[in-house]
């Protein structure tokens, strides 16, 4: 785990393995408040397309900063 800010590639996984890694990893994670989570799509540019913190658990990127204005 790395807790210094940094973006780590941590797992590669396949799409239709979405649903059992997202749970997987917010049963690891649950109760870290110094950990977010983001998924991205390596060969695509731009934001990650979702992510996940304990105290809002897995959001689509946009509705992310949609929340924060």
């Amino acid at each position: 785990m790395n807790t210094k800010g940094a973006w780590r590639d941590v797992l590669d996984f396949d799409c239709a393995d979405e649903d059992r890694v997202k749970t997987a990893a917010e049963l690891l994670f649950r109760g870290d408040k110094r950990v977010t989570l983001r998924v991205i799509a390596p060969k695509l540019p731009g934001p990650p397309l979702m992510c996940w913190s304990d105290a809002t658990g897995w959001r689509v990127w946009g509705e992310r900063h949609a929340n924060q204005a």
